[in-house]
């Protein structure tokens, strides 16, 4: 079906284009988080590297303070006079060692005596190693191990020679504890990263982090410990093992391994450059940095999670959205606002859909609307009126197949799409009593009749709109009165719709111009001789003078109501040419004007009737509406209705066509006629059949005993006069007295007016 498979590209459309997005901001996600991670530890990385630089540079200032503090004091003894006085020396080197935290304070003599402010120190250089110490020693500084035992006891030792004059006297030596330069608390954040050494360059340990335990199991050299924790393999051994030899040729080196618990850790080393053979050799795991920087990662993971979930959100919303929104269009686009049903676009779509897979079953299309409708509105009200048009479409699920469509097209039109078997017929005349019980049950007596315009589906047919024309116009070729409110459509419908398309277009033109022009055929009374009234006709005499006669015109205008506005234009019109005839002296006739059943059903018939007399101020008895037997084919009780209301208004009433093969006696009893015309074709027997002469004379007996006149019509020959005379007709109406005749002709030649008043009607409108 063409709507589901429109809705479901639609919808796969969405879900493609919302997995795709998806997709998109799911790998955008993964690629920000693993960027933010790789950037955050790219910045550790960095910062590591940072703060072991910068470490090594705090280290590097303290120990050049320490040096400048030797220089000063051996530059403060080599004073001439000072050098030459030991008490002076002594209390130099004191007040050094009180104001500074060096270990102590020597004098070396060049012979080899030591000396510290109390005097000599001979224990001092016994307790401590100064085997390092040459007297060939001039300046120097470097860190050295002055313990005497097994265990190491590392110092920065600071040598200056001192002078007295030219000739060197001795040296002051300065000791300082290794561990007070790395007591600075700028050095604090180095050892926040995992675990960090201060080696020489053989990777000997002389200090280590405080702050973490030692991977190095007891081992004095730092890299000899990390092959130990490395992984078991060759390729983590020979990598530590090449990073401890670079040693000798880069002031600074980084590398990755692997440890035997599977975790990556970073090694980095810098030297000490005011130090020789002094380095910093610092490692951390990289997996607990991960854990660090994993709050940062998770945030940003969790970022994108909420932003995908938003996504899912706002693609959801959209679907949904999108869902209602086709809905809507659906609605607008399918359902009848109305009925409640479907409506015409839908019904192509799924006659179209029905056509080409079902291509060898033969179909219907049945358009059909209700007769007379407008009056029910009218009648019964907006919304009584709505009642029987959704009945129309409820009704149809049951008495039309599953296939089948039904929908309303427009004010009370509606088209069928059925199959066509042998049952179609039952179910469209089982579909038309189920309406009326229908309308019956919600208090509508007016009968529900259907005009059918039906077309055979062909299998060369595929252009619906075709399809529903023809259609259409099988259905305007059928008129609210006939017997049989079906018809089929044929090729020549077509030739007989383009002309009353013609007409059509031409026809409020032409009552707005004035060419519908009145005609009046003369009523004799054949027992005094002269004239009783007339009925007044109407000819359609375009500007070119051709003429359009009723035959051609009146039953279009009332397949579209346009007869309404017609036998209005015409009362009215009698009305104003009576009434101004009056008004100039002339003696008038009655006159009797046609009325349509068509404009009979309109519930405001005659209150209009009655306003065209009162503004026209014609004396009532003037007016003669004349009506066909056919009115009361259907509707009886509500044609008797309105016959009485016209009587009330003391207006004559008359039966045309009576005995034309529908009237029932009985009517004549019930409705107030005051005319009764005997249709030609009944009279045109009564000449050559006895028995029919008999039948029309006791008509006319009957009908005078009731005190209706009797109108005979179709009298062309002398013969039929006299005939009508015997049997005691009294009113004739015929070609032999006259034909309908413009309307000049008829007031000079019956009424007698003058040329001078034929001059004044002529120009009065």
């Amino acid at each position: 079906m063409l709507i589901a498979n429109d809705k479901n590209k639609s919808t796969r459309r969405i879900l493609f284009i919302g997995t795709a997005i998806l997709t998109i901001c799911l790998f955008t996600c993964l690629a920000n988080v693993a960027g933010v991670k790789t950037a955050l530890m790219d910045k550790s990385k960095e910062s590591f590297s940072n703060v072991i630089q910068t470490s090594e540079r705090i280290l590097a200032k303290n120990l050049e303070s320490s040096r400048d503090i030797v220089l000063i004091t051996a530059n403060l003894l080599s004073n001439d006079e000072l050098a030459t006085k030991q008490t002076d020396i002594y209390s130099t080197l004191k007040e050094k060692q009180d104001s500074s935290d060096f270990d102590f304070f020597l004098f070396r003599s060049l012979t080899g005596s030591f000396y510290s402010e109390e005097g000599l120190a001979s224990d001092i250089v016994d307790e401590y190693n100064f085997a390092w110490l040459t007297e060939t020693e001039k300046s120097y500084w470097g860190l050295v191990n002055i313990s005497n035992t097994e265990e190491a006891h590392y110092v920065v030792a600071f040598v200056e020679p001192v002078y007295s004059g030219n000739a060197k006297i001795g040296n002051v030596v300065a000791v300082k504890d290794f561990s007070s330069f790395l007591s600075d608390k700028s050095l604090d954040k180095i050892y926040e990263y995992g675990q960090c050494y201060i080696t020489d360059n053989n990777g000997e340990v002389i200090n280590a982090s405080s702050y973490s335990k030692s991977y190095i199991d007891n081992n004095k050299n730092v890299y000899d410990g990390l092959i130990n924790y490395a992984k078991h393999s060759s390729a983590e051994r020979l990598s530590i093992r090449n990073f401890e030899s670079a040693m000798a040729n880069k002031a600074s080196d980084e590398m990755t391994f692997m440890s035997y618990e599977g975790n990556i850790y970073r090694i980095e080393y810098s030297q000490v450059s005011n130090l020789r053979g002094l380095y910093f050799v610092c490692f951390y795991d990289e997996s607990a940095l991960e854990a660090e920087i994993s709050p940062v990662v998770a945030s940003s993971a969790f970022t994108c999670i909420i932003t995908i979930i938003l996504m899912i959100a706002l693609i959801s919303y959209v679907w949904v959205s999108s869902k209602r929104a086709n809905d809507t269009i659906e609605r607008i686009a399918y359902s009848d606002e109305i009925t409640r049903g479907k409506n015409l676009n839908y019904f192509k779509n799924r006659a179209v859909s029905l056509m080409q897979s079902n291509m060898e079953t033969p179909y219907l299309v049945q358009r059909f609307d209700i007769a007379n409708f407008r009056y029910i509105n009218e009648a019964y009200g907006h919304n009584r009126a709505d009642e029987i048009l959704k009945g129309c479409i409820e009704l149809s699920k049951t008495h039309f197949l599953e296939k089948e469509i039904c929908v309303r097209m427009n004010a009370d039109q509606f088209i069928v799409f059925s199959e066509n078997n042998e049952g179609v017929d039952r179910r469209r005349d089982s579909y038309i009593r189920a309406l009326n019980e229908y309308a019956r049950s919600i208090g509508v007596k007016y009968p529900i009749r259907l005009k059918f315009g039906i077309y055979q589906v062909r299998k060369h047919d595929k252009d619906i709109d075709v399809i529903i024309d023809r259609a259409n116009v099988a259905r305007k070729s059928l008129k609210s009165d006939d017997k049989s409110l079906m018809a089929y459509y044929s090729d020549s419908l077509v030739t007989e719709m383009r002309k009353s398309d013609k007409i059509e277009s031409e026809m409020q033109k032409a009552l707005d111009t004035g060419e519908f022009n009145l005609y009046f055929q003369p009523k004799w009374d054949i027992v005094a001789n002269k004239l009783s009234g007339a009925e007044v006709l109407v000819r359609w005499i375009k500007p070119d003078g051709s003429i359009i006669y009723p035959d051609s015109f009146i039953s279009i205008f009332e397949k579209n109501g346009f007869i309404e506005k017609l036998d209005f234009y015409m009362l009215e019109t009698v009305c104003k040419k009576m009434k101004k005839l009056m008004d100039l002296g002339v003696e008038i006739c009655p006159i009797s004007i046609n009325q349509s059943r068509i404009l009979l059903n309109n519930p405001d018939y005659v209150n209009i009737v009655e306003r065209i007399l009162q503004r026209n101020s014609l004396p009532k008895e003037f007016v003669e509406l004349e009506l066909t037997e056919t009115v009361f084919m259907n509707e009886q009780e509500k044609m008797k209705e309105v016959m009485n209301k016209l009587r009330k208004l003391e207006i004559s009433l008359s039966m045309d066509d009576f005995g034309s093969g529908y009237s029932s006696l009985n009517i004549l009893k019930d409705i107030p006629f005051n005319i009764l015309k005997i249709d030609r074709v009944f009279f045109s027997e009564s000449i050559t059949s006895e028995s029919s002469t008999w039948i029309l004379q006791k008509i006319i007996e009957m009908a005078e005993g009731l005190g209706i006149h009797v109108v005979c019509e179709g009298v062309e020959t002398l013969e039929q006069v006299e005939l009508l005379r015997r049997i005691g007709c009294r009113y004739v109406q015929g070609y032999y007295y006259s034909r309908p005749i413009p309307y000049i002709e008829f007031i000079q030649k019956y009424l007698g007016a003058t040329d001078e008043i034929s001059e004044t009607v002529r120009q009065y409108h």
